[in-house]
């Protein structure tokens, strides 16, 4: 099934028109999609019997299952998200009488420097550890990929007391190994398309009861530039079917030259937080405007 979340409302147009609609019913699907979360097509009840049908023989809108939710005490929401596209999903066991479930997801080798005197076949006879996932409610059940491991990936919700901003992950892991990122420990799996991207903050508005993402921050999970096209056309959805400006949206970054160069050369008026490349002594620049 091919996935409608990540097409624009120009693309959307020509998909109905494809169908024998008229296109401002394009128009309409972008609507349900961006502006109100819709997941099912059931739902778009101005969008005729016949058009809605026809959707559903080859396309699904491809929102992500919420596996998890933690909240704090300031507000602050982090979720769990399992891709549509990922594998199998299983049901883990359930550990404690609080209401705490702990399951072992996947293992992945922990992509570190040897340390002197070691070998490699000792780190990869010890170089195994379990991603350990807790929820926080007793009454869910909390499910996982048991043999895809570019199924998962974390976004999180910030409230603060003018806004309210959204971390997005572009990647499944991270390949870049920056020591001090926990992220690439875990190795690299795959690019987010620019779909799965923009569902990380209609996700986090969905547990926030509502409340609209107004900045974005490209701060989770990957190197956003290392994604280049599919950032790029995520940006777009934000800013022109979700309203968010373009000012309010930061890409926080090691790129290459070469990539911050093009970028420059599609004038987004984004921002940017710089990272510098990875090495025994990392740290974070400070601000610059896109």
């Amino acid at each position: 099934m091919k996935t409608l979340l990540g097409l624009d409302t120009e693309e959307l147009c020509e998909l109905v028109q494809e169908l024998g609609e008229p296109a401002y019913r394009g128009k309409q699907l972008a609507e349900w999609i961006y502006g109100r979360g819709a997941q099912m097509f059931d739902e778009m009840t101005n969008l005729p019997d016949t058009l809605r049908v026809a959707l559903g023989r080859e396309y699904v809108v491809g929102r992500s299952a919420i596996l998890a939710e933690q909240r704090s005490k300031d507000g602050t929401i982090k979720l769990l998200l399992a891709l549509k596209n990922g594998g199998e999903i299983i049901p883990l066991r359930k550990r404690g009488n609080k209401g705490d479930f702990t399951s072992t997801c996947r293992k992945t080798p922990l992509n570190l420097p040897l340390q002197k005197g070691e070998t490699s076949t000792l780190r990869q006879a010890q170089g195994e550890r379990d991603e350990l996932i807790n929820a926080g409610s007793g009454d869910e059940i909390l499910r996982c990929a048991q043999n895809d491991t570019g199924n998962l990936i974390e976004t999180v919700g910030i409230p603060y007391a003018d806004r309210f901003s959204c971390c997005l992950s572009t990647q499944v892991g991270c390949p870049v190994g920056c020591v001090f990122c926990a992220t690439g420990l875990g190795g690299f799996s795959r690019n987010l398309t620019a779909g799965e991207i923009v569902d990380q903050v209609l996700s986090v508005q969905e547990a926030a009861g509502g409340r609209r993402v107004d900045h974005v921050v490209f701060m989770g999970m990957g190197e956003p530039l290392l994604n280049y096209e599919a950032t790029l056309k995520a940006m777009r959805l934000l800013n022109r079917e979700m309203g968010i400006a373009m000012r309010h949206l930061t890409v926080s970054t090691w790129a290459t030259f070469r990539a911050y160069a093009g970028w420059r050369r599609r004038n987004c008026r984004s921002r940017w937080r710089y990272r510098s490349m990875p090495g025994p002594i990392s740290s974070a620049g400070g601000w610059s405007p896109g």
